[in-house]
């Protein structure tokens, strides 16, 4: 203290670093906390395999990080091209920046963000839909994962795409039951052709079996008319 009861300059240093100390240095290691967990560079997983979604219908474009981190207060963007497909800041998604045609289409799954899941619901695809998404986030410096998309007229069980834009493709039930119909006609052909060549050879042998019976007749009428004509000695 000083003559005049004031506190002295070191004093108020001293204090002025306590209330610092107290007020500030939480804050500052919270972000010094934020900026460990960014350095661990998780890596942004999207699918390798494409995503196939029938026309109308809704496509989940799979994308996370890896090894799992809460994402909530960061930025997630996931963009078409150059066209934005959804945004999401300061911990809600942004329509503002999003690309018209994907208004009131798409949303992140919130409840998993926690566990890095910034997997991605458009619903009611459409043909315009179709390409490479990717998902970003700024904060890993740049790492980005990416989903393809293919928009299909309609898909058989399991997945597989049966028609794709105008392409009309035999889909794979319509092919095997052609192969068994063939088979089958084939198998017919051989049986009746074999029934026909069977009856055939059946009745050459009986026809040959006649004329051997009436040539053997011919001989017995031939001998009977010499031994009738021959003069009793």
């Amino acid at each position: 203290m000083t003559r005049q009861g004031q506190p002295s300059m070191h004093e108020i240093r001293k204090t002025t670093q306590m209330a610092w100390d107290v007020v500030v240095k939480p804050s500052n290691r919270k972000e010094q906390d934020k900026t460990i967990h960014l350095e661990k560079k998780p890596e942004v997983i999207g699918s390798l395999q494409p995503i196939t979604v029938v026309i109308g219908g809704d496509a989940f474009l799979p994308c996370h990080l890896e090894p799992p981190s809460d994402v909530t207060e960061l930025v997630v963007e996931w963009k078409l091209n150059k066209s934005f497909v959804h945004v999401y800041r300061h911990r809600e998604d942004s329509p503002d920046l999003q690309d018209k045609r994907f208004e009131n289409r798409t949303s992140l799954f919130r409840e998993e963000m926690t566990k890095g899941n910034i997997s991605l619901k458009l619903s009611s695809v459409q043909r315009s839909d179709e390409g490479r998404y990717t998902c970003f986030v700024p904060q890993l410096r740049g790492k980005r994962g990416f989903v393809d998309l293919i928009v299909a007229l309609k898909v058989t069980e399991g997945n597989k795409m049966q028609e794709r834009g105008e392409s009309k493709e035999p889909d794979g039930e319509k092919m095997y039951a052609g192969k068994i119909a063939g088979i089958v006609v084939a198998v017919v052909v051989l049986l009746v052709g074999g029934v026909v060549w069977a009856v055939k050879r059946r009745q050459s042998k009986q026809q040959a079996a006649r004329s051997g019976v009436a040539v053997d007749l011919h001989e017995m009428d031939k001998l009977t008319s010499q031994t009738t004509e021959t003069p009793a000695a």
